[in-house]
Order: C-alpha cells, then structure tokens, then sequence
C-alpha cells in the first residue's frame, strides 16, 4: 500500500522552487532620522524596535541601541522592546532622537505564541504557559533543552531514566496520562512538528527564543496530535541594524552523584555472617566458602588466595575493591554556540553553530555523544504585501560507547571480592579458573557501538496580504533523518591470578552488526488569515488545511564469528558462515482541515473558537475521520469600573475552557488489515526448512481513534503594580475509546489476547498553580517564584481480565489509576517462634509459598484481607493496592537578582510524593535476587535481631525463598520518592562597557554554572531519586561544574 499526494505535493514542490530562488533587498526612502534606545540605566538597548505609527516602515536598534530610519516631520515613531513599556515622539523638525524606556514589569502585552497564531497575554483565554529562552537556557551546562525546563512551570513533568550522554531515556508529559497508549506531547519548531522527540532533544538551546506549553482546549486545534499537550519552540530570528557576532561558551567537569550502596568486601562477608546469625545451627549455609571462618576473613579485609574452600573455588583470589570508583570517575565536557545576525527593513537573517562534546562518567573507555548543530533562518520582505521566510536546520550527533559491560550485571553480578586484573595486567575471572564475566574487561576490550545520526530540515513560507485585513500563508517542511549503528562485539581471555586460562564461555555471540534506518517526512500547510477591529471589537479568524506524509525503511545485518581485533569493527572483516538480516520499511499519511475564530472586545470579554478534522491512514475506510471542537471565555475583571478604585488589583482574569481531541497512540500504521508473516519451518518426510506463511494476528477493522474530553477553569492575577502575579488552573479530562487489546480465554490462540479495539475509558483531574515575585529596590532587582502541579487518573472501564496481581511495575486494572501497584499488606515481623507457630496453625500453609516451610522470628506476617482463612495472590482480593508509580506535586522554585553586572539564578526542583519499589536485581533486597551475586549493604546493621527486635527491616537470611518472602512484593518495602533536588547555580559577571569596548566588544560576561549539586531525598538504598524504580540503572547521575563566557561583538 503506498500513499500519494498528487496535486498538493506538486504544488509544494513549486513552493520550495519558487521560494530558493527568490533573494531580493529592497530599501526605504525619506528623511534620515537617527538616534538611540536606551534603558533605565542609561545602556544602549539593542534588537528595540522603531516603527512609523501607521505604516510598515520601521526598523531594530544595532548592538549599541542605535536606529537610523526614514520619516518626514508629521510622523509619529512607536519604539518598543521586550519587557519594556512602548515609547511614543513626534519627529518634528528632531533629525537625532535619544529616548529611555521603562520597564514594564506588567508583560501583558507579551506576544504568546499560541496554537497556529499569536496572541497578547492578557488575551489568552487557555491554559498556556510561557518559558523565555533567556531566563531557562542561557548560561546553562545542557546540551538537551528538555532536561532545562525540569522545575521550571506548572504541569509539565520531564524524568530521565539514565545520565549516559545520549542515552537519558526522557520521558516528557504534560498533565500527567491521557491515556494507557501514552505518546510524547505534540513538539513543534517554528510551527512544524517534529517526528521525534530527539530532534527536539538535540536542538541547540541557544537557538529557543521562547517556548509554550499548551495543555488545554489550546490543543484541540492540534487534533489527534495534541491529545498528550503541545509544546511550541520558536526560535531566534534575526535583527534589523548592524551585524552582530555572539559567542558563548562553557567548560564542565562532571563529578559522581549518588550511587547504591553495594558491599565492599567487608560488608559482604559481614552480610553473610549476619544472614546466618538468626538461623538454627543445622540451618547454616555459608555458600561455596564452606564455613564461618572463611566469611570472617572477608568481614576482616582479607586479601590473597583462599583455600580449603569448594573444590572448584579453591584457591581463589580474593581483593577489596570498589566497582564504582573502579568504572566512575570526573569527566570534562564542552559547549561552544557561535552566532551571526543581522538586517535592514527588508532583510533579516541568523546563522548558528554548535559543538558539544558530553562525556560519560566511566573512566575505562571514552562513553560519551559530540553534537553538531548549524541553522539559518531567512526572512525577507519581498514587497509591502508579501514577506517570505526560510529556515534550514542540520542536526549531527555521534554517540560512542562501549558494547557490553554498562548495565546493571556490571555491578550485581559478581560480588566485589574479585580483582579485574592480575599483576600481568591480564583480566581476572570471578570465581578463578572456573570463571565468570570479567565486566572491566567488557569495557574495555568487549568492543564499541557506534551511532551516527543526521537531521536535515528545510522550511519555507510566505504570507501575501491580499487585501486590507486578509492574508494567505503558505508553508511547506521536509525533514530527513538518517541513522546508522555499527556494534561489535569480541570475545575477551580471561584468566586466574595465577594466569590460567579460566574456563569461560561469554554469554554475548561474537561479531559485528551494522543497522541503518532513514525516514524522509513532509509537512506542508496553506491558511486564510483575517483580522479586523471596529470601535473596541477585535476579530481574528483562520482556517487552512494541513498534511504529513512519512516514510521509514530500514536493514540491518549481523556476521557472528570469530574476527581479528584490529581497532576496525567493519563488517567485511566478520566471517561469513553466520549471517542474519532482517529489514522493512512503513508509512502514514495524516491531513487536516482547521480553523480559528478569536474575538475580544477592549482586551475584556474574551472569546476563542477552534476547530479541527482529521483524517489518518492508519484505520480503515470509513474510519479514518475524526471531527474535533474546542472553546474557550475569559474576563478580564480588573478593566471592569467597580474594581478601578482597587489600587492593588493590577490584573485579574478568570477563564474556562472545553474542547476535544483525538489520540491515535498504540495503534500500527495497518493495524486494521490481517498481515501475513513469512518465516521457514522444518517439515518434510525429509525434514528440511520450507517456505511458510502464517497469520500471527487478530484484528478489528473497526478500530479508530479515542476521543478526548478537556475541561479547565482557571485564574491569573497580578497585584502591587504588577510585583506579585500568581495562576490556577482546576481541569478534567475523559478519554473514551482507549485502544487496548482485550485479554479472553487462551482457546482463542494467539495467548489469549484479542486484537486491539476501543473497548476502555480513562478519567483525570488535576491542579495546577503558580506564585512570583518581581520588584527592584534601588540597583538590586530580584524574583521569586514558585510552582507545583499535580495529576490523577481512574480507568473506568477496561473490557477483559480485571484481577489485580501482585506486580511491582504498575498495571492496569478497570477502578484504578494507570500503573498501580498491588502488594502484600504486612502487620510487622514475628517476635517468637509461638507466634510463627500459632501462623501456621491457622493458615495450614495455605499462605504463599516463598519461605512458607521455614519461617522464623524475624520473619515478616503476611495478612490475610478478605479473612477467609487462605492467603493468596490467585484472586486478589488478599492484595492491597498501595497507589500508583506516577509523580505527585512536583514542584519547582527559581530564585533570581541581579546588582550592577552582578547576577545570580537559583532553581529547585522536586516531588513530593512517588511510589518506588525497586525489586528486581541483587542491589534492591539482601540475598533477595541471587545469593551467588552482589548484595546491597544499605540495610546492614539495621535488620531485625534477637538483640533489637524493633528494627526497621526484616532477619537477614542467605536463603533466597525466604528472603523474598520478606521483601518482595510487600508494602512495607515500598519507598516514597520525595525529594529536593538544587537543579541549577548561575552566579555572572557582565563586565562594564567602558572595558569591554576598548577591545572592540560590545558586551562580556563570566560565569558559573552548576546542575544538581545536591539534593534532599527520602530514598533509603542509595539510588538517584532521578533513577525510577530500577536498579539496574548503575550509571551515576552526574554533578556538574562548568565556567563560561559570553561575548557579543
């Protein structure tokens, strides 16, 4: 099946023609007027803008806050900057005109970038929140600009999984879930979506002029994209004047957060001994050491060979050593953004660059992602009706990192009793001659994977005022990303301390593997835009069409064998023997017609009317449409004539909106047609692989989109001449039609699980508020502000299976939110052996089955919830659920000031609450995962005994079943993830342009910047409050300390 776009990708293709062709200047005539832009400290204000009131004409400041424009005697100049109060002068018989602006700490008259337009602040009647580029990116140690909005407004939420460069595993989402098929919220550049959230990762942060979130009705404009939020990046343009040269730049040295507290040698063999303590004599166990005395020469620091052990161990060589200072260590990282821009009346242009070299924190091998970043935006003037625009973006990363070896195993696996080299330099086996993973070795020597990935990205447009009032926009985006990966992987000798050869077979095949995949995505846009004011009544309407096309192909091959290492991992150098390849290719198509009706009269009465069709190729006939509407009122209170005597009221607005929105997450680009897959099975009276073809799915070619209800009250408010202004935001959203695969009974094949169908429904609710401070006390100016959100979710109806189970993950389950979690309601441990006795009496061993012959005291009790004298997990109904995974009242605080070149930002960032229970893997529990590996040393010292029988923590115990008995899937292990986190430390020192323009710079500015200097957190077992519910997550999050500085030219 192949889409086409036939008419309109021919006149798309014509756009682009006729728009790469075009470069023309063209320039004013009149009488020279000059003159200069200042602030309120008398410095040069440059990028303010200087427009003859009545007319098109006009001009920007140069870098000294200098203009120079056309204007007769009569004309009136309008002359106006961000955050500053306008400023009107009549000409007059004045060829020099010098004026101050005010700042205007009321920012009402802000242009907001909204969905598909632009409105004022005071004007905008949805739930949209506004983040400038210079007061969240400049000065900041981050190459990702999702992880710089951490804290920073209400109701977004963005977690990361990992601190490997390039590997962060972000999840960004706006007001919580919106449905079980949760996709990223809509990113759009300069008005074009992006097809991946890593574009948006990878952009350069200094090229974000302004961000808005939208999160409401706004959305509904956005269709099926916007049903998970919309957030819009605007970026830099150029400026009217002279051309301007900016550089900025910053060195960092990254240290080792938090890490898990693993056992060092000490601690590991005092683990055992204690796990031992509370056993009967006849139940003692001390592994493959044999006996107690072996395990106190570990507790003691013992180094050298051990003997006497287990026949296969014998002989061993044990060490202290420290995994993490083994494998982590400082690293020095750097970013460098370079810009040149500039214009006349008709002209503007910006050109900028960026490389940036992250390095990992592992010191065995270079772990780590350089970016490369160019783009150039174009805007022209082609003639007082028609104005044309440009922006082409290349986007370059290249992650390197070693194959095996970064991952949980690294440091569970083995205990760290175990040197991973002998005094040859040769890498040591755990266990000796036996052998187990050397995972140094892994890093080093296990081979690399290698990622190149390259975004290139050309948009062009034109708006033509046809008449007074009415304008056509066109716009057209193609957008191509190629990836490949190479990825090899070696077999590495391992050897005893003696230098043996140790019996060990790795368990990662040896070869090479080379992929590669390449999308190419089409955007293209036409819109009627029209605006007309009469007498306080001001009107403003669109309506256009819209569509995307992408497609995707990709191939990857694998040669696994034995290869010579050489330092050249291509695949031509892999045997041939053992060849897999494996490849396919997709694509979709969406288009869209939209509109938009804005109304307000004298900025009070405020009226916003959106609406939206979708069709998607990705349902079947006569499903493919979707139809969407969004409304949104709001009244301005405070321009009312009762509340004009209220000299502390600046601004009072309330809102309210309803709208709807598609979702389209969860469901393949054919998910409505029965694919066939082939495959090759052995049969035959003579068995041998014939051709075959099966079909592996079921499917429902009625399936079509889920609908999504948006409902939101909200407030925003300013007092004391505009210094404290504040936001609440109430909402309610319902998602009907959830696409999930309904689980039936398994006669159906397929494991039971039907094909996906609209067949569940999801409530949420939830609040949103901010409070801030801005005011200026002689030359200090400072701010504070605070913000904090929380979101909830009920699915109410989910077709299928509905019992909960005991899980730690989170699941879903019809009554209950997205990922809840169910587990064992405990009632503290057993004190006495009569009191383990009398639990046996009454449950008959009918309680579950993990160390259900050998409970002691010590041991926790498992509570019996429904009371019918069984205890079990089968029906649930013994299970307690204990909440669900997602983050509650996150919050964020930023704290600001500024005095005489002296500036100083502050950013706090955290959760109040969040449900962890990290279960799998051999650091979450003692002796829980595998008694043969690591073991967690956290709760050392703290575990029940007969000598402190009110520990917090259950009896150690070596034996595996009765570990888990104790901390597996039980509540009181379930840890509150509450935390505190200083995310960011920028103190600067702009120097004093008497200096600085001696050497021909305009403007110079030092500074330090820090990431996540420390933190307050409630977690227990030493994992990152950042790191989620795994612990396999080893990598250390990262502190970072960077020096940089700014120059303009």
């Amino acid at each position: 099946m192949r889409l086409r776009y036939t008419k309109k990708g021919q006149f798309l293709k014509t756009l682009f023609a006729v728009l790469m062709l075009i470069s023309v200047n063209a320039f004013g005539q009149g009488q020279t007027i000059s003159g200069k832009v200042l602030d309120e400290n008398g410095e040069g204000l440059p990028g303010a803008t200087v427009v003859v009131k009545g007319t098109t004409s006009g001009t920007t400041t140069d870098i000294e806050g200098a203009f120079r424009l056309q204007a007769d005697e009569s004309s009136v100049l309008v002359i106006s900057f961000v955050g500053y109060e306008p400023y009107e002068v009549t000409v007059g018989n004045q060829s020099i005109i010098q004026t101050s602006l005010k700042p205007d700490v009321s920012s009402l008259d802000e242009v907001v970038v909204v969905g598909y337009g632009e409105q004022t602040k005071e004007t905008v009647t949805g739930a949209i929140e506004v983040v400038k580029g210079k007061e969240v990116f400049a000065s900041r140690a981050q190459t990702n600009p999702a992880l710089a909005l951490q804290g920073q407004t209400p109701g977004i939420t963005v977690t990361r999984g990992s601190a490997r460069p390039g590997q962060e595993d972000i999840d960004l989402q706006i007001r919580g879930f919106a449905s079980i098929n949760q996709d990223p919220p809509l990113i759009m550049i300069d008005n074009v979506p992006v097809l991946n959230a890593r574009e948006f990762y990878s952009m350069n942060p200094d090229d974000i002029e302004s961000i808005s979130v939208l999160k409401d009705a706004a959305t509904a404009i956005y269709g099926a994209r916007g049903a998970n939020g919309v957030i819009l990046v605007t970026t830099k343009k150029g400026t009217r004047g002279e051309l301007t040269v900016n550089y900025n730049g910053n060195f960092r040295m990254q240290s080792v957060g938090l890490t898990p507290h693993a056992a060092n040698m000490r601690e590991y063999g005092q683990l055992w001994l204690e796990a031992n303590e509370e056993m009967p004599e006849e139940g003692r166990n001390y592994w493959g050491f044999g006996t107690a005395e072996k395990i106190q020469l570990l507790a003691d620091g013992y180094e050298g060979p051990l003997t006497d052990i287990y026949f296969a161990w014998d002989g061993m060589y044990v060490k202290d050593v420290d995994r993490i200072e083994e494998f982590f260590g400082n690293s020095y990282s750097q970013q460098h953004n370079i810009s040149v821009s500039g214009g006349n009346e008709t002209t503007r242009y910006r050109i900028s660059g960026l490389f940036a070299d992250d390095v990992g924190a592992l010191k065995p091998a270079y772990d780590g992602q350089k970016q490369y970043n160019l783009r150039f935006n174009f805007d022209h003037q082609l003639s007082d009706r028609v104005n044309l625009s440009s922006g082409i973006t290349y986007q370059k990363r290249r992650r390197s990192s070693p194959s095996n070896g970064v991952d949980g195993r690294s440091f569970q696996q083995n205990p760290w009793i175990f040197p991973s080299k002998n005094d040859e330099d040769q890498y040591v086996a755990a266990f000796g001659v036996i052998g187990s993973e050397n995972f140094l070795a892994s890093v080093e020597s296990g081979g690399r994977e290698e990622l190149d990935e390259d975004l290139t990205k050309i948009n062009l447009g034109m708006t033509a005022e046809i008449v007074e009032g009415l304008t056509l926009e066109l716009t057209g985006s193609y957008n191509r990303r190629v990836q490949s990966t190479d990825e090899s992987n070696i077999d590495i000798a391992l050897y005893d301390w003696d230098g043996n050869f140790a019996n060990y077979t790795s368990q990662i095949p040896e070869g090479i593997t080379d992929s590669y995949v390449e999308n190419d995505y089409l955007n293209y846009g036409s819109y009627l835009n029209y605006q007309k004011s009469i007498q306080g009544h001001n009107f403003s309407a669109k309506v256009g069409v819209t569509g995307d096309y992408f497609r995707s192909e990709g191939n990857s091959i694998t040669r696994n064998g034995y290869f010579e290492d050489n330092g050249i991992y291509d695949i031509n150098i892999a045997p041939q023997t053992n060849v897999q390849t494996e490849g396919g290719q997709g694509q979709w198509g969406l288009y869209a017609y939209l509109s938009r009706i804005a109304y307000d009269y004298k900025g009070k009465y405020l009226f916003d009317l959106v609406g939206r069709r979708d069709v998607s190729s990705r349902f079947a006939e006569g499903y493919k449409a979707l139809n969407y509407a969004g409304v949104s009122a709001g009244w301005v209170i405070s321009e009312e004539s009762f509340l004009k005597g209220a000299s502390f009221l600046s601004f009072l607005k309330i809102k309210a909106s309803y709208g709807e929105t598609g979702n389209q997450a969860g469901i393949d680009q054919f998910s409505y047609l029965s694919t066939v897959a082939p495959s090759r099975q052995l049969f035959g009276a003579s068995p041998a692989l014939q051709s075959s073809a099966s079909i592996p799915n079921i499917i429902d070619p009625t399936v079509t989109w889920e609908r999504i209800n948006m409902t939101n009250f909200g407030t925003e408010f300013s007092l004391f001449d505009f210094k404290l202004s504040g936001s609440f935001d109430y909402y309610l959203r319902n998602n009907s039609g959830m696409l999930i695969a309904v689980e039936y009974g398994s006669i159906m094949g397929n494991d039971g699980i039907g094909p996906l169908t609209n067949s569940g429904d999801l409530d949420a609710h939830g609040w949103e508020a901010a409070l801030g401070w801005k005011d200026r006390v002689g030359d200090v100016t400072f701010s504070v502000s605070a913000n904090m959100s929380d979101s909830r979710n009920k699915i109410v109806r989910l077709d299928g299976a509905n019992i909960p189970v005991l899980n730690t993950e989170g699941i879903n389950i019809e009554g209950y939110p997205i990922g809840s979690l169910f587990l064992w309601e405990t009632d503290g441990f057993f004190q006495t052996q009569e009191e383990v006795d009398a639990y046996y009496s009454t449950y008959s061993g009918s309680f579950p089955n993990q160390g259900n012959t050998g409970l002691r005291p010590g041991d926790v009790i498992k509570v019996d919830r429904n009371e019918d004298g069984v205890i079990t997990s089968e029906n649930g109904e013994d299970l307690k659920f204990m909440g669900d995974l997602s983050p509650h009242y996150t919050y964020g605080v930023n704290l600001g000031a500024g005095w005489k070149g002296i500036d100083f930002q502050v950013t706090f960032q955290g959760v109040l609450d969040q449900n962890i229970y990290r279960q799998e893997g051999n650091l979450s529990a003692p002796f829980a995962g595998s008694r043969f590996a690591n073991q967690t040393a956290a709760f050392l010292g703290k575990t029940w005994t007969e000598s402190n029988p009110s520990a917090e923590y259950p009896r150690m115990t070596w034996n595996t079943a009765l570990a888990r008995h104790n901390w597996w899937d039980n509540e009181w292990f379930l840890q509150n993830n509450r935390y505190m986190r200083l995310k960011t430390l920028i103190v600067g020192y702009t120097l004093p342009k008497s200096l600085t323009q001696k050497v021909a710079i305009d403007k110079a500015r030092i500074y330090f910047s820090g990431n996540d200097l420390f933190e307050f957190t409630a977690i227990k077992d030493g994992y990152d409050p950042e790191s989620r519910g795994s612990s396999s997550n080893i990598y250390p999050f990262m502190r970072t300390y960077s020096l940089g500085i700014d120059l303009t030219f």
